[in-house]
């Protein structure tokens, strides 16, 4: 209130002042140009200098405030557009997902000119022309992405590589993806797409040497992994004597044993890949290092399928392996498989009854074609033929299951 009424008192003093100087003495302006004059007093004429001077400065501050509302108008302009791109991105990525691929790439394509990822949308509008056929315009599209970021290189082929893989180009693929392996040794997709590649062509031996990496990246489970170690694994032995069969045993040999210390440590302790290992050795004349892989391994953990292979295998001294298998069959009395390997070794030992006695237990535990060819062969030897003939036919009808039922004719009465 005081303030106020001390400026209330200045401006009048001010005023009474300015009076009493008009009053003394109203001075004279005099403005002359070409023709026209113009006469008034001094003190008007210093009003209406300021009344100017103002009147420009309120007109400045119009104008700046009318810029201000340009660029207002433009950042609105800009936010529309951009969550309009937003938007037919959105709608464009669903529609690729559910493979709406001509509706996806328009709408992809028209968000990408705002859109603050235009490169995802021309890679994957690139995908979707290739799904429609448009390898041209795929091509096209992966220029645009390269051209939008130029650090994109490694992701723009990752998506030729894909597009090549969805049209089963197995080879332009693999190309593709070993040219950008060394940027992108670490990339989980090429890892998946090298698996997915590897697995289609059989190609064993690149697929075990990518297993390290698989791991190492977390790129499959542990259930998915074993499994693909042990299949890598069973699978690279098996080919070691591909191409082979010109050979000796001894070079034979020697191309398994080469196979199985190529393998990993983790894939050498695996039963599945030490069976095909076994199998393999016997083939080729190994049955003396068959005999002692299987004896250490089956003290370590018991598997039917190597007691399988070690009634199979002849070893150095086969009795000891007859023992060796009786005294596993006191702890195992009824398990078929170590019953028809112990009558195998009993065989090889020529005690024809024992192995008799082993067969027929057998094969009332696990009837199988084996176990009938078996017993049918020793029986046919010892001359018993028709009990030998009871059991070939038997084993026939166990190996097709699957006969049609067809009429046949009745036995004759006698």
């Amino acid at each position: 209130m005081r303030r106020l009424l001390l400026i209330l008192l200045i401006t009048g003093l001010a005023a009474v002042g300015l009076v009493a100087l008009i009053e003394y003495d109203a001075g004279y302006v005099l403005i002359s140009y070409g023709r026209t004059t113009v006469e008034t007093s001094f003190w008007l004429a210093l009003i209406l200098l300021v009344s100017i001077f103002f009147a420009l400065h309120y007109l400045l501050r119009a104008w700046r405030r009318a810029l201000s509302s340009g660029g207002y108008f433009s950042s609105w302009s800009e936010s529309r557009n951009s969550r309009r791109s937003q938007q037919r991105t959105s709608a464009g990525l669903i529609n690729f997902i559910a493979g709406n691929w001509s509706r996806g790439r328009r709408q992809l394509l028209a968000g990408a000119k705002h859109g603050a990822t235009p490169v995802l949308n021309y890679l994957l509008a690139a995908r979707a022309s290739a799904r429609l056929g448009d390898g041209e315009q795929a091509q096209k599209l992966l220029r645009q992405a390269a051209a939008e970021d130029k650090k994109a290189d490694v992701v723009i082929e990752l998506t030729r590589a894909q597009m090549q893989l969805d049209s089963d180009r197995f080879e332009d693929a693999l190309a593709t993806l070993m040219r950008v392996r060394d940027k992108a040794a670490k990339h989980p997709r090429m890892l998946e797409m090298l698996l997915h590649i590897y697995e289609q062509k059989q190609d064993w031996q690149n697929l075990n040497e990518l297993l390290p990496e698989l791991k190492k990246y977390h790129i499959l489970d542990e259930t998915r992994l074993l499994a693909l170690r042990n299949a890598t694994g069973r699978a690279c032995l098996q080919s070691s004597l591909k191409d082979k069969s010109s050979e000796g045993s001894a070079g034979k040999l020697e191309a398994v044993r080469h196979a199985w210390k190529s393998l990993a440590e983790e894939q050498r302790r695996q039963v599945g890949v030490i069976a095909v290992f076994v199998r393999l050795l016997l083939e080729s004349g190994g049955d003396a290092e068959a005999e002692k892989i299987l004896t250490r391994q089956l003290k370590k953990s018991w598997d039917d399928e190597l007691v399988r292979l070690y009634g199979l295998t002849a070893g150095v001294d086969v009795y000891k392996q007859l023992v060796l298998a009786e005294g596993w069959l006191r702890d195992r009395p009824n398990n078929g498989e170590l019953l028809l390997c112990t009558g195998r070794l009993a065989l090889r030992n020529q005690l024809w009854g024992k192995a008799r006695e082993y067969f027929q237990s057998s094969h009332k535990l696990l009837q199988t074609p084996e176990t009938c060819a078996e017993l049918g062969r020793l029986l046919a030897a010892l001359g018993d033929h028709a009990q030998s003939n009871g059991y070939f036919q038997r084993g026939l009808l166990l190996s097709e299951p699957n006969l049609p039922a067809l009429p046949l004719p009745r036995k004759p009465a006698r």
